[in-house]
């Protein structure tokens, strides 16, 4: 471990660190020979971490605490801001609105950046537009898409029902 900034050990210590760390041979950066690596790989050879290790492991790289992590957004095309939440990635301005909204906005809503400016996501800066024949008529494909999902399943059930029951 290197001193602190401005310490210095007395030679009684530096002596002390010394002798403690002789024969040591775990210090990072120190050359191993080729039969130590070998003896080295055959230890570990066939050795697997169990799944709740493997979780942890996970769990202890993720988001904000691996060192690839840079603030959790990325600029993508268009100049937008792309962050990363807990369901995936999202768009940062419909993050910002749904917060502000208190409710999950749908897809055919959609946002204007008052000034501009794409990465400039302040609330006072973002306006959610009000419906035009464009988004009405992505609103209506949607939601008969809801209606036929819904249709679907009841259909499987009453099916899988017939199944069963054999007739």
């Amino acid at each position: 471990m290197a001193p602190l900034k401005g310490y210095k050990h007395s030679e009684e210590a530096k002596k002390k660190m010394s002798e403690s760390s002789k024969g040591n041979k775990s210090h990072l950066g120190m050359k191993c020979s080729e039969e130590t690596k070998r003896k080295i790989g055959e230890a570990n050879s066939g050795k697997c971490p169990s799944e709740e290790t493997r979780l942890k492991m996970r769990e202890a790289h993720k988001g904000d605490k691996t060192h690839f992590w840079k603030g959790g957004g990325r600029r993508i095309c268009g100049g937008y801001v792309r962050i990363w939440t807990e369901d995936g990635t999202m768009l940062e301005h419909r993050l910002i609105m749904e917060q502000h909204l208190d409710r999950k906005l749908y897809p055919w809503e959609t946002i204007h950046h008052i000034n501009g400016i794409k990465d400039d996501n302040r609330i006072e800066n973002l306006k959610l537009l009000p419906e035009t024949e464009h988004n009405a008529k992505i609103q209506k494909v949607y939601q008969e898409n809801i209606r036929l999902k819904e249709e679907n399943q009841r259909l499987l059930k009453l099916v899988n029902r017939q199944i069963r029951t054999g007739g």
